[in-house]
């Protein structure tokens, strides 16, 4: 929903459909959709420490890309762990030149946590890491709707950085995500109210 409405906004090219993703988080992701695959033909740029822990440092994920590119390991500029979309832009423009034949992942961390908006600064010790196991305990001093403003601000800085890396693109890009997010919407079954994107829960 709120892709669709920043979509608008930006004058973002193509056509918008809904998809159900294969993951409820990154690491259902990648199993659902890399583990095992032949993907010599893609070059994964990557925001996220995920592919590393599941396939490196704790050797349960096999994928055959033909470059994995890092840019967590020389480039946090947000927090302990978040990368700026214009870091991930200025890397992902880099490595098509550099392998001009091959297919490319480019996975951003956000609208992922840390939020790098106006309301993420205002409300930084508040919204830090463990903001969605806060929420769900109720242990965390904000509103519902002030989380809500903070991740639509993270989903609007992204797609800024990704609209402009659309022209330096050649072929066909796809711009998705990886799984949904909780803002305080009540689950299913349970009625109860969910944070963040737990396993499992789709």
């Amino acid at each position: 929903d709120r892709f669709a409405a920043v979509a608008q906004e930006v004058d973002f090219p193509g056509k918008l459909e809904a998809k159900q993703s294969r993951g409820a988080c990154t690491m259902e992701f990648l199993h659902a959709n890399v583990d095992e695959a032949n993907l010599s033909d893609t070059v994964y740029v990557s925001g996220t420490t995920m592919m590393y822990r599941e396939s490196v440092f704790k050797d349960k994920l096999s994928v055959d890309f033909h470059e994995v590119v890092d840019v967590w390991q020389n480039h946090i500029d947000v927090g302990e762990w978040g990368i700026k979309p214009e870091t991930m832009a200025e890397k992902t423009r880099e490595v098509a030149s550099e392998y001009p034949n091959k297919r490319l992942v480019a996975h951003f961390i956000q609208p992922h946590i840390p939020f790098i908006g106006p309301t993420g600064e205002e409300y930084a010790e508040e919204l830090r890491n463990t903001v969605w196991r806060d929420c769900f305990d109720r242990s965390i001093e904000v509103s519902d709707d002030v989380i809500r403003r903070a991740y639509a601000e993270n989903v609007e800085i992204v797609m800024e950085s990704v609209a402009k890396l659309l022209d330096d693109l050649d072929g066909k890009t796809v711009v998705t995500a990886d799984h949904g997010q909780y803002l305080g919407e009540r689950s299913f079954p349970l009625p109860i109210k969910e944070y963040g994107h737990p396993n499992g829960i789709y």
